[in-house]
Protein backbone atom coordinates (compact mmCIF):
# COMPACT_ATOMS: atom_id res chain seq x y z
CA UNK A 1 0.00 0.00 0.00
CA UNK A 2 1.22 3.54 -1.25
CA UNK A 3 1.04 6.25 1.66
CA UNK A 4 0.24 10.14 0.50
CA UNK A 5 3.76 11.12 0.72
CA UNK A 6 5.59 9.13 -0.56
CA UNK A 7 7.38 9.80 -4.11
CA UNK A 8 7.71 7.82 -6.66
CA UNK A 9 10.33 5.95 -7.54
CA UNK A 10 13.39 7.69 -9.89
CA UNK A 11 13.45 5.28 -12.94
CA UNK A 12 15.86 6.02 -16.05
CA UNK A 13 13.32 6.90 -18.55
CA UNK A 14 11.26 8.76 -16.18
CA UNK A 15 11.06 12.61 -15.64
CA UNK A 16 8.76 14.81 -13.78
CA UNK A 17 6.48 17.46 -15.01
CA UNK A 18 8.51 20.05 -13.30
CA UNK A 19 11.63 18.93 -15.59
CA UNK A 20 9.99 18.93 -18.66
CA UNK A 21 8.47 22.43 -18.01
CA UNK A 22 11.93 23.77 -16.67
CA UNK A 23 13.20 22.04 -20.17
CA UNK A 24 10.61 23.65 -22.15
CA UNK A 25 11.14 27.27 -20.82
CA UNK A 26 14.75 27.34 -20.86
CA UNK A 27 14.52 26.22 -24.64
CA UNK A 28 11.88 28.99 -25.64
CA UNK A 29 14.44 31.47 -23.49
CA UNK A 30 17.53 30.15 -25.53
CA UNK A 31 15.20 30.43 -28.84
CA UNK A 32 14.46 34.07 -28.06
CA UNK A 33 17.84 34.84 -27.51
CA UNK A 34 19.16 33.52 -30.69
CA UNK A 35 15.96 35.55 -33.03
CA UNK A 36 17.40 38.47 -31.29
CA UNK A 37 21.10 38.15 -31.40
CA UNK A 38 20.18 37.33 -35.20
CA UNK A 39 18.65 39.90 -35.57
CA UNK A 40 21.23 42.50 -34.02
CA UNK A 41 24.04 40.93 -36.19
CA UNK A 42 21.97 41.37 -39.29
CA UNK A 43 21.12 44.91 -38.49
CA UNK A 44 25.08 45.48 -38.01
CA UNK A 45 25.53 44.00 -41.08
CA UNK A 46 23.10 46.32 -42.71
CA UNK A 47 24.68 49.57 -40.51
CA UNK A 48 27.85 48.80 -42.28
CA UNK A 49 26.35 48.40 -45.54
CA UNK A 50 25.08 51.57 -45.81
CA UNK A 51 27.51 53.27 -44.32
CA UNK A 52 30.52 52.14 -46.86
CA UNK A 53 27.60 53.34 -49.52
CA UNK A 54 27.60 56.45 -47.38
CA UNK A 55 31.54 56.69 -47.13
CA UNK A 56 31.65 56.06 -51.51
CA UNK A 57 29.26 58.61 -51.91
CA UNK A 58 31.35 61.39 -49.63
CA UNK A 59 34.37 60.48 -51.31
CA UNK A 60 32.77 60.87 -54.78
CA UNK A 61 31.34 63.96 -53.43
CA UNK A 62 34.68 65.60 -52.42
CA UNK A 63 36.43 64.17 -55.40
CA UNK A 64 34.05 66.10 -58.01
CA UNK A 65 34.23 69.58 -55.41
CA UNK A 66 37.84 69.36 -55.86
CA UNK A 67 37.94 68.67 -59.53
CA UNK A 68 35.61 71.55 -59.74
CA UNK A 69 38.01 74.05 -57.52
CA UNK A 70 40.98 72.99 -59.41
CA UNK A 71 39.19 73.70 -63.24
CA UNK A 72 37.96 77.02 -61.60
CA UNK A 73 41.78 77.98 -60.58
CA UNK A 74 42.89 76.80 -63.70
CA UNK A 75 40.77 78.82 -65.59
CA UNK A 76 41.23 82.34 -63.31
CA UNK A 77 44.95 81.36 -63.53
CA UNK A 78 45.07 81.45 -67.23
CA UNK A 79 42.28 84.80 -67.25
CA UNK A 80 44.96 86.52 -65.32
CA UNK A 81 47.70 85.76 -67.72
CA UNK A 82 45.94 86.66 -70.69
CA UNK A 83 45.52 90.09 -68.92
CA UNK A 84 48.90 90.28 -67.95
CA UNK A 85 50.11 89.64 -70.93
CA UNK A 86 47.81 91.40 -73.21
CA UNK A 87 47.52 94.99 -71.36
CA UNK A 88 49.35 97.24 -69.81
CA UNK A 89 50.45 96.53 -66.26
CA UNK A 90 51.72 100.04 -64.66
CA UNK A 91 54.40 99.84 -61.86
CA UNK A 92 51.95 100.70 -58.95
CA UNK A 93 49.99 98.07 -59.86
CA UNK A 94 52.39 95.86 -60.11
CA UNK A 95 53.84 96.51 -56.56
CA UNK A 96 50.40 96.46 -55.23
CA UNK A 97 50.45 92.50 -56.90
CA UNK A 98 53.46 91.47 -55.46
CA UNK A 99 52.55 92.50 -51.88
CA UNK A 100 49.11 90.88 -51.88
CA UNK A 101 50.98 87.98 -53.30
CA UNK A 102 53.61 88.04 -50.94
CA UNK A 103 50.86 88.35 -47.98
CA UNK A 104 48.81 85.13 -49.55
CA UNK A 105 52.16 83.50 -49.12
CA UNK A 106 52.62 84.39 -45.21
CA UNK A 107 48.93 83.13 -44.47
CA UNK A 108 49.70 79.97 -45.93
CA UNK A 109 53.19 78.83 -44.59
CA UNK A 110 52.96 75.26 -46.16
CA UNK A 111 52.15 76.67 -49.36
CA UNK A 112 55.38 75.82 -51.88
CA UNK A 113 57.79 78.21 -52.05
CA UNK A 114 57.80 80.08 -55.71
CA UNK A 115 61.55 81.64 -57.02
Amino acid sequence: MRWKNERRPQRWGWVSATTWTTALIVLACVAYVSVEAFHIVQHRTYVLADGEKDNANLANSLMQQAELTFRTADALLLSTVFRLENRPFPIEKRELSSALFAEQIRQFPNSPRLG
